[in-house]
């Protein structure tokens, strides 16, 4: 999937839901959660649930940092701490 179809499904998706970005980085964290807490129930109870999350924030933020270097030739790696502790919260 392209940086840039990434970056417009997250906006698409924020609109349809009338959430902010950070918004829909704690939904989105707190969906992981639940699923993989139900996939795996008993084992693991907590960390591969949040090991699941943490994955899933920092291969968003390889995306948006693809973006950011074809768009501003930099990476706002304080945008992206700001978006995996969203994420995970």
């Amino acid at each position: 999937m392209d940086a840039i179809d990434v970056q417009g499904a997250k906006v698409a998706v924020a609109a349809v839901l009338r959430l902010s970005k950070d918004a829909l980085h704690v939904h989105f964290g707190l969906l992981i959660f639940v699923t993989v807490s139900y996939l795996v129930r008993k084992r693991f109870r907590v960390a591969v649930p949040l090991l699941a999350v943490l994955a899933a924030a920092c291969l968003g933020e390889i995306f948006d940092a693809r973006d950011d270097f074809a768009e501003l030739g930099r990476w706002r790696w304080r945008a992206s701490l700001h978006d995996i502790l969203n994420t995970m919260f």
